[in-house]
């Protein structure tokens, strides 16, 4: 059975559709489209111009993505240093109480049972250590805190720690921005650009029920027909804790079943940014046409997700 591949990047949607307008334009007042496209009301100018405009915030998505990268390269650069003087510190610390390891809490730092230091592993818990230390220290007269003898020893300015410390909260939080700008971007650039999708699809079907028996001339507006006797199978994929997977090549018409025991995030396209459409264990989501590529992200730290599809890839 001959089935219609419709590009799963959006930059081959786009260079479809400008192909798609080209031979209907090329035909002119004998396009076989041109009833097709006036009961549906789908205007191919319209849906151009479109189609710049989710370019554009494409472009923009990428932009915003790439500054979050950086912000967040160079939060965790500024905090090497006032994180390694943390450790140090609670270290020195530890020493001056040999006989009481809990004492150290009371500077701030997690302390387990037994008086093992464990550090989050989040940054801005990690700042909020450092916060908790120096207002620990301050409480102190000057020149008496039981920290006073290692800062000297060791030349470290406490007060310029801190003062690194807002920064990488800074960037930090101008990453976190920066992160929800792309994926504004990301949304309102498939709030435009679906129905163009729609569009294209629609067109597609139409030129195959139009040619039936030579799908190959579809070629001449853009479109890619397979006519292979690959059938469709069934597929299991697992994600591990906190993990992503992209699935290509989905049946359209087809339901994606979340055969897990947590639930999963389903987002449209190839990366996992932008709002996702959550799947509850048990629960089902209709692959469209603008679905046969998603993205599938397990929140779970706990428990690993299972989602069954039916692909055409094996």
């Amino acid at each position: 059975m001959s089935r219609l591949v419709i590009p799963e990047k959006f930059e081959d949607q786009t260079k479809l559709l400008v192909k798609i307008d080209a031979k209907n334009t090329a035909d002119g007042a004998g396009s076989v489209l041109t009833l097709f496209l006036n009961e549906n009301s789908i205007d191919l100018s319209a849906d151009k111009v479109a189609s710049l405009a989710a370019q554009a915030y494409l472009e923009e998505q990428h932009v915003k993505e790439k500054l979050a990268e950086n912000l967040l390269e160079q939060r965790d650069s500024i905090w090497v240093f006032p994180f390694k003087h943390v450790k140090e510190e609670f270290q020195f610390l530890k020493k001056l109480y040999p006989s009481n390891p809990m004492r150290i809490s009371e500077w701030g730092a997690p302390v387990l049972v037994g008086g093992k230091i464990k550090y989050p592993n989040n940054i801005i818990e990690q700042t909020a250590i450092l916060t908790l230390l120096k207002a620990k220290h301050d409480s102190y007269a000057a020149g008496t805190s039981p920290l006073d003898p290692f800062l000297t020893a060791n030349n470290i300015d406490l007060d310029n720690d801190d003062d690194l410390k807002d920064k990488v909260i800074l960037k930090h939080n101008d990453s976190v921005e920066a992160s929800m700008a792309a994926e504004e971007a990301t949304e309102n650039r498939y709030l435009i650009f679906d129905p163009v999708l729609d569009h294209i699809y629609m067109i597609g079907q139409f030129l195959m029920k139009l040619f039936p028996n030579n799908t190959k001339k579809l070629g001449e507006w853009g479109f890619t027909v397979d006519n292979s006797p690959q059938k469709p199978k069934s597929r299991t994929s697992t994600l591990k804790l906190g993990t992503t997977k992209t699935l290509n090549g989905l049946v359209i018409g087809s339901q994606l079943e979340n055969i897990g025991t947590v639930e999963v995030e389903l987002y449209r396209g190839s990366t996992s940014t932008g709002t996702p459409v959550i799947i509850t264990p048990g629960g089902t989501f209709g692959i469209a046409a603008k679905h046969s590529i998603v993205t599938i992200k397990n929140t779970s730290l706990l428990e690993t997700a299972k989602v069954k599809t039916m692909t055409y890839k094996s």
